[in-house]
């Protein structure tokens, strides 16, 4: 009987089932929560519309604006879009949620497990999809690296097979040499 593992975020230890999201993390495959994968990879999504980039889905530069105290990236227009934002406002001033609030927290459900009565709002919704989608693109470039690590392994294999036959080859040429010298030399005594 197999013992199982005890599931949970590797950040923040949440245990909810329901918010673990399988991917590649600092080096290694593991788990987080909707929040600690929202809040860990910030310039991976928009912080106001939860709206994923992935390399070719960033917003290009006169449409996006940065955080100025992490990497998170917004559009634009969702940053207008916010009741405190008014059209003289610098973008040059935005700060993301996650830095302009004190104690705030991606999926935050007042509770930390999803259990009945709690209400996912599309909020809510919104954040755990672009949870989902952040994991999902991590597990895809993980796996592209490991196929082109394996490819680049097996050329290194097939190369140093080939190596090893030529070596071979060679040893036993030598060694058929060195037996017809042996033979005549035995042949003329």
């Amino acid at each position: 009987m197999g013992i199982t593992k005890h599931r949970e975020c590797r950040v923040c230890g949440s245990e909810d089932p329901i918010t673990l999201h399988n991917l590649w993390y600092r080096g290694m495959y593991g788990q987080l929560c909707t929040a600690c994968v929202l809040a860990h990879h910030p310039a991976s999504f928009c912080p106001i519309c939860f709206d994923v980039y992935d390399d070719t889905k960033l917003p290009p530069p006169h449409l996006r604006v940065m955080c100025l105290r992490c990497p998170s990236v917004a559009h634009l227009s969702c940053v207008y879009s916010l009741p405190s934002s008014s059209s003289s406002s610098s973008s040059t001033s935005f700060h993301c949620p996650q830095c302009s609030i004190p104690n705030f927290t991606f999926f935050n459900l007042n509770g930390g497990i999803i259990q009945k009565g709690n209400v996912i709002t599309k909020d809510l919704a919104k954040q755990l999809v672009a949870a989902a989608k952040i994991a999902s693109m991590s597990l895809h470039k993980a796996a592209a690296i490991a196929r082109e690590n394996a490819e680049k392994r097996a050329t290194e294999a097939v190369m140093a097979r080939k190596r090893a036959k030529e070596a071979l080859d060679k040893v036993a040429f030598l060694m058929l040499k060195e037996a017809e010298e042996d033979s005549r030399s035995s042949s003329n005594l």
